[in-house]
This record gives structure tokens, sequence and C-alpha cells, in this order.
């Protein structure tokens, strides 16, 4: 899988045109506030994102602090 992630990934980016950038989860939840790792694949060079919830809009810096979408009813 991993020989193939770009392919997948620009594939992804052309199919999605809402999505600029993917990133690929390298690491589990650890350490007192669940940060994971994560490692850019495609698209825009950049770990940042909005995320649009309930009329908020949230910045988000992948990598550097803990975001789930599952748990947005919390």
């Amino acid at each position: 899988m991993e020989k193939k992630e770009k392919e997948i990934a620009k594939v992804f980016l052309q199919t999605n045109p809402a999505i600029k950038t993917v990133v690929k989860k390298t690491e589990a939840h650890h350490g007192k506030y669940r940060i994971e790792g994560v490692k850019y694949v495609a698209g825009r060079k950049t770990l940042n994102t909005i995320v649009k919830e309930n009329n908020c809009s949230f910045n988000v810096q992948l990598g550097e602090m803990f975001f789930s979408t599952r748990l947005s009813f919390e």
C-alpha cells in the first residue's frame, strides 16, 4: 500500500475537488493530549485545515492537537 499511496492520494484529490491536502496517520494517539503523528502525502504542502461544524470554523494544525469528527457530539 505504501508504494501506491501517492497515486491513490492524487486520484482522491482529483475526484474530490473540495479536498486540498491528503495526509496519512503515522502513529496512534499518545500522550496527555492524545496527539497522533501524521505525514503529508499529496496536494498542498500543509498540515493546517479548517473544520466547519455547527456554524463554527476551527483552524486545526494536524499532528499538533487531537481532533476527531467522530466525537463531534461531545
